[in-house]
């Protein structure tokens, strides 16, 4: 039961993310590991630049390229 509920969360956060039915569906179903998806299509067509963007997070080559550094807060 908790497989099925796993692929369910897999599906409806494709669909969120825009993927057309056909492709969600192959793609929910996928038992591939983390790094293989993260090489695959379903990351790159699905988390772009763009996307980073409007979620405000910068692009390394930006800050290396400026100089800027970014201090991170460390919670304790």
């Amino acid at each position: 039961m908790t497989k099925l509920l796993f692929f369910e969360k897999k599906r409806r956060s494709l669909i969120r993310l825009g993927i057309e039915a056909g492709q969600v569906y192959a793609w929910s179903r996928t038992q591939k590991g983390g790094w293989a998806v993260a090489q695959s299509p379903i990351l790159i067509t699905t988390i772009t630049l763009e996307r980073l963007k409007k979620r405000g997070y910068v692009s390394m080559s930006k800050i290396v390229f400026t100089g800027t550094v970014l201090c991170m807060k460390r919670s304790v």
